[in-house]
Parts: structure tokens; C-alpha cells; sequence
């Protein structure tokens, strides 16, 4: 996610990204990350290398954000589940 937009736009903090899930043998790893701001997801992603992970979850929270108003897309609080998210390269 283009960080400076986001922040500059929104007046919002920077994103976090978290890797929540890394499956799969050493030379077949795939991993799962989640983009979140203030404490609630807004986009996953799960590919072979976590950059392409955290941009395509950064392609849906953006995709997300500019569907909805920041209002809606920050409601509810974030819980530990990706339900409802996702892209994948895998």
C-alpha cells in the first residue's frame, strides 16, 4: 500500500502487516499476511514470498478503501480472523 497516500488522504497511521500463516515444505512455503490500520484488517493476501503477499493484501485494502468510505471500512474492530479477505498467488 502506498503508505504516504494513505496517511496524507486519510490522516491515517501507517499500515501494519502481519504474517498470520506460512504453510507448505522449506522450497514450497506459502505465506498468508494481513494489511491492517487501527486495529482492524483490511485486506489478506497469500503467495510464495511474503512481498507479494503483503502487496496483494495492500491491492484489496485499497480496493476496499476506495469502495467505502474510511467511516465503514474501519468498522468493526479487527478480530484474529481473515474471514471475508483474501487474495491469492498460490
Amino acid at each position: 500500500m502506498d503508505e504516504e497516500i494513505a496517511q496524507q488522504s486519510n490522516h491515517l497511521p501507517p499500515p501494519i502487516y502481519t504474517v498470520v500463516n506460512e504453510a507448505g515444505a522449506e522450497h514450497e512455503k506459502s505465506f498468508t499476511v494481513t494489511v491492517s490500520c487501527k486495529e482492524q484488517i483490511l485486506g489478506a493476501g497469500t503467495a510464495r514470498r511474503k512481498k507479494d503477499a503483503e502487496q496483494l493484501a495492500a491491492k484489496e485494502a485499497m480496493e476496499r478503501i476506495a469502495d467505502t468510505s474510511i467511516s465503514e471500512v474501519m468498522l468493526p474492530a479487527a478480530s484474529s480472523e481473515v474471514s471475508g479477505f483474501g487474495r491469492s498467488l498460490t
